[in-house]
């Protein structure tokens, strides 16, 4: 698949860059798709309403901000993630989600420097995926600049 090609390309011209930026300039940005499908919480408009139930990576995904200090951010839609990644405060992305949308995402916002991290589907597309989150923080360490 191209997608494949195009997010594994974009992730070794990220890692060819060495790339670095300080942790308040990094965002991880994740789909909605990695909540729970049955939660009632509604963190697409406040992260903070995350009741860390721990059925969904989105606890984990606010932890891992905390704990390094990065920009966390669940995008709903294609576009509100390109909005996101262009903000001025973001030098360095970590994008979770599926080929497809990496692929678009990355070519949307060149030449900014993101690490996608594919989301993994065991229910198929779109519903509860999940994410390697010890691939998610290796990325992470790789652009931290300490």
């Amino acid at each position: 698949m191209i997608s494949d090609k195009v997010v594994g390309f974009g992730n070794w011209v990220t890692r060819l860059r060495k790339v670095k930026a300080k942790a308040e300039n990094i965002l991880i940005l994740f789909p909605h798709c990695l909540q729970w499908s049955k939660c009632q919480c509604n963190i697409i408009s406040n992260l903070s309403n995350c009741k860390k139930c721990g059925r969904c990576k989105i606890k984990d995904l606010i932890e891992i901000g905390e704990k390094y200090g990065v920009q966390v951010s669940l995008a709903s839609g294609g576009r509100q993630a390109i909005k996101r990644v262009k903000d001025g405060t973001v030098k360095a992305v970590i994008a979770v989600a599926c080929e497809k949308e990496l692929c678009m995402g990355m070519m949307a916002v060149m030449p900014k420097p993101v690490l996608g991290v594919v989301n993994l589907r065991p229910n198929g597309p779109c519903v509860d995926t999940d994410v390697d989150m010890k691939k998610l923080e290796e990325g992470l360490k790789e652009i931290l600049d300490k």
